[in-house]
């Protein structure tokens, strides 16, 4: 197996004040949101206005992290550099999930959200309906092979370009149809962190859909329960993390239903 070249590996962190930006470790670089002139976009404006600003090298991997990324999944700049080298050539996405119980207690990262802001699955659904996307997601499973919060992910061009283009469903309507957007509660004002609209929890995972539904996308994902757990109540069960996320791989490749019911069993013996 090749090795991919360590320049084909851009990671950028977005700095939102001073400090942040300065405090970028190589080989990443920062990403300038210093100005953060929507903040109610959270990471989508920084990463967006990349995207449409700079032409891309097909073959290379780009990556957007939150200036808390270390303290989250614990790998520094250069050992997830590292590790996205040593990867299959062909690999279109690398993901790097933190907080696995939230990914492996859930059936997927939708129902995971439901949890926190009631009513996001119904505008989520909506969304996927209003971007033809063809799918119900209270049939979706999803396990730690294409589950990634906070778009804590590295990709090729190819995939960008069609992330991009399901994210700008969103923002659109947003923009420039709020009565849509207000009906179908993406512009909900959420309880976390300063009122952040429910838009910017879903656009956190329209990646974890698109792997799911495209199955021709190659990715490869870093073992997550390396990772640091949720603050939540769930970190106190991480090997009932693992066998819940083993039975939704079981399913996924069998499709058979006795994976789902043994799922269910392991959700309900850490919620008493």
């Amino acid at each position: 197996m090749s090795t991919l070249p360590t320049d084909h590996i851009h990671g950028y962190v977005i700095g939102y004040s001073a400090e942040t930006y300065a405090n970028v470790q190589a080989p990443f670089l920062p990403l300038d949101n210093r100005d953060n002139p929507r903040p109610d976009w959270q990471e989508y404006w920084p990463i967006r206005r990349f995207l449409l600003e700079n032409t891309l090298e097909e073959n290379h991997y780009y990556g957007f992290f939150s200036p808390r990324f270390s303290e989250k999944i614990g790998l520094t700049p250069t050992q997830i550099v590292e590790h996205i080298a040593g990867l299959p050539t062909d690999t279109d996405v690398c993901l790097f999930c933190p907080q696995p119980d939230m990914g492996a207690f859930f059936l997927n990262v939708f129902d995971q959200n439901e949890l926190f802001d009631p009513g996001f699955k119904e505008s989520a659904q909506s969304f996927c309906n209003f971007a033809e996307l063809g799918v119900d997601l209270s049939q979706v499973v999803m396990d730690a092979r294409n589950t990634v919060f906070s778009n804590y992910f590295f990709a090729k061009p190819a995939f960008w370009r069609r992330w991009l283009s399901v994210c700008e469903v969103l923002f659109n309507a947003c923009e420039n149809l709020p009565h849509i957007a207000q009906l179908h509660g993406w512009l909900h004002t959420t309880t976390y962190r300063d009122g952040i609209q429910r838009k910017v929890f879903l656009l956190e995972r329209l990646a974890s859909l698109l792997l799911v539904i495209e199955k021709h996308w190659r990715v490869k994902a870093h073992n997550p329960f390396f990772f640091a757990y949720s603050a939540s109540r769930l970190n106190q069960f991480p090997d009932k993390a693992i066998v819940a996320d083993a039975l939704k791989i079981a399913y996924a490749e069998t499709h058979n239903a006795l994976y789902l019911q043994q799922f269910s069993k392991v959700i309900e013996s850490v919620k008493t």
